[in-house]
């Protein structure tokens, strides 16, 4: 899930489970983007409780500035690997990404008291 790249505006929780970093990460994140123009927090309108992060003009233009670049920086990582290590690649950053999601989970539902 990325910013501007969802059917539903994501919120800065939903950014921080998907990027596998804190919700004070993001925050501090999106208050930078935020003052640099890039990003506008606004209230979901089926739920005024929660908060949907939009990229504005300003941030969807650098992310299409960007992108290309960091596609060819990451496809030169990726160049020396066979069609099978790139598999197993995909494969093991999965699985990894299984194991964030349970410690994650792990952490904001503690189940036995300290």
């Amino acid at each position: 899930m990325i910013a501007g790249h969802c059917d539903d505006p994501p919120s800065p929780a939903e950014l921080a489970d998907c990027t596998g970093v804190t919700r004070a990460t993001v925050s501090g994140l999106l208050d930078g983007m935020e003052r640099d123009g890039l990003v506008v927090r606004e209230v979901d309108p089926t739920d005024r409780r929660h908060i949907q992060v939009q990229l504005t003009k300003e941030g969807r233009a650098l992310l299409d500035r960007i992108r290309p670049a960091y596609c060819r920086w990451f496809s030169e990582l990726v160049d020396s690997l066979t069609e099978a290590e790139r598999q197993l690649l995909i494969v093991l950053l999965e699985k990894i990404q299984l194991q964030l999601a349970a410690v994650r989970s792990e952490d904001n539902h503690p189940s036995k008291a300290a």
